[in-house]
């Protein structure tokens, strides 16, 4: 004896199945490369954001830096002299000078701080180092902030009014007017920073 399904209780078939199954897979696949390429993206634009912002960065500090550069001579403590009060694109120091800033201690006006401000290049690597104690070399250095890393030809290059010159060593005065950053960067490929000193101001 036959029996027959009644009317609304008809299930799905085993096509009807497979078919649904195919359907739902293409469309969860879809929405997993959309996640995919999304995540990519906010990635990518994370990286760039970084990148800029060390870019940034970096010009803001050597900018302040120069903007505060003091004519003053870091004491050495090999002997009683002192050292150039301004060394550009020398082998051990990409940049070095003394700067100035006025700090509030607590008291009714603020004081003058000095400290020594070093910019070295280093494995692909831009560092800036701060001594507050002006004797060099014993006097220990601050921990290094890397400012860009990564970056290719890393260099220097120093304008005193006419033309820019790879290397600046000044013993007791001429400072130069400008300072300029070049080198190539993972993200934005070429790059130039060029910044005034304390020296064009009036």
């Amino acid at each position: 004896m036959s029996h027959q399904n009644a009317p609304g209780q008809a299930g799905f078939t085993l096509v009807e199945a497979l078919v649904s199954l195919f359907v739902f897979g293409l469309i969860a696949a879809g929405a997993t490369g959309l996640l995919i390429q999304a995540a990519r993206a906010q990635l990518q634009a994370a990286e760039a954001h970084e990148a800029l912002a060390s870019l940034q960065t970096a010009r803001s500090l050597l900018s302040g830096d120069l903007a505060q550069m003091a004519p003053r001579a870091p004491r050495s403590a090999l002997n009683a002299g002192q050292g150039p009060i301004f060394v550009g694109g020398d082998e051990e120091v990409g940049l070095g000078f003394v700067r100035s800033a006025m700090v509030g201690d607590g008291g009714p006006l603020p004081s003058n701080r000095l400290s020594y401000v070093a910019y070295a290049i280093e494995n692909d690597r831009l560092l800036r180092r701060v001594r507050t104690d002006l004797i060099a070399p014993a006097a220990p250095a601050e921990d290094d902030q890397i400012l860009l890393e990564g970056a290719k030809n890393l260099k220097f290059a120093f304008f005193d009014g006419i033309v820019w010159h790879d290397q600046w060593i000044a013993m007791d005065g001429g400072l130069p007017r400008a300072v300029a950053l070049t080198g190539e960067v993972p993200r934005y490929g070429p790059i130039r920073i060029a910044v005034l000193t304390a020296e064009t101001w009036p």
